[in-house]
C-alpha cells in the first residue's frame, strides 16, 4: 500500500537555504553583512532605526591623530595659562618680593596644570563619548561610538574601559610606545567587526554617522 506524500517542505533540507543571507555573518547579538559593512542592531532604538553602517579604517585611524591635535592644542593653552594664574595669585603688594612670589607661583602652575592635564583629558574623552558618543575628532570625520547589541550610546562604563585600554597599553614600561600604536591599528585586525582592543573590552562599535 503506497503512503501518500506529504506536501509540507522538508525544514532538515540543505536545499532551503537561502543564497541571500551567504553574505551575512552573525555576531551574537548583532549581524554584520560582510559585503557592504552594514549591521543590524537588536533594538529598533538605535540611531537611524535599522541597519546601520560600519565606520571605514581610514577614518578610524585618523581619528586618533586628529584627537591627539586637539588636545594638544588644549594641553599647551592650558600649560600656558596656569603657569600666569599662579604668579597672579603670588603677586606681592611690595615690589621687593616680586621676583620670589613670581617663581613660587609658577611653580604652583606648573604642578597645578600636571596634575589638572590628564583628568581633564579623561574627563573630555570619556564624557563625550558616554554622551554624545563622539568628541570633536570623530564628529569632524563623521564617525560615532554605540553600543555593539542596541545602537545606543555606550554610557560611562564602556566610555571609561575604551579610553582606559588605550591609556594602559601606552604606560606599559620600555614597550608603551609599541603596545600603543598596536591598539590604535587594532581595528584592522579585525575584518568582520573592525573592534579595536578597547571596542571589544567596552563592547562598542564604531559606525558612520548619518
Amino acid at each position: 500500500m503506497n503512503t501518500p506524500h506529504d506536501p509540507r517542505p522538508d525544514h532538515n533540507s540543505s536545499s532551503t537555504d537561502d543564497p541571500s543571507t551567504a553574505s551575512r555573518v552573525t555576531v551574537s547579538p548583532f549581524t554584520v553583512n560582510s559585503r557592504d559593512r552594514t549591521w543590524s542592531p537588536t533594538s529598533s532604538r538605535s540611531p537611524g532605526g535599522g541597519q546601520l553602517r560600519l565606520a571605514g579604517l581610514g577614518n578610524r585611524l585618523a581619528a586618533r591623530p586628529l584627537e591627539s591635535l586637539i588636545n594638544a592644542v588644549a594641553v599647551i593653552l592650558l600649560g600656558v595659562l596656569m603657569p600666569m594664574i599662579g604668579v597672579a595669585m603670588f603677586a606681592p603688594a611690595s615690589a621687593d618680593a616680586a621676583a620670589m612670589a613670581g617663581t613660587a607661583g609658577f611653580i604652583v602652575g606648573v604642578f597645578a596644570y600636571a596634575l589638572l592635564v590628564l583628568p581633564i583629558t579623561v574627563l573630555y574623552e570619556v564624557s563625550m563619548i558616554a554622551t554624545r558618543g563622539a568628541t570633536l575628532g570623530k564628529q569632524v570625520l563623521g564617525v560615532r561610538v554605540v553600543q555593539e547589541g542596541t545602537g545606543q550610546l555606550p554610557g560611562w562604563g564602556p566610555a571609561f574601559a575604551r579610553w582606559a585600554v588605550p591609556y594602559g597599553c601606552s604606560i606599559i614600561p620600555c614597550i608603551g610606545w609599541i603596545m600603543g600604536l598596536l591598539c590604535w591599528l587594532s581595528p584592522t585586525f579585525d575584518s568582520v567587526r573592525r573592534q579595536g582592543w578597547h571596542d571589544k573590552m567596552a563592547k562598542t562599535l564604531v559606525i558612520t554617522r548619518r
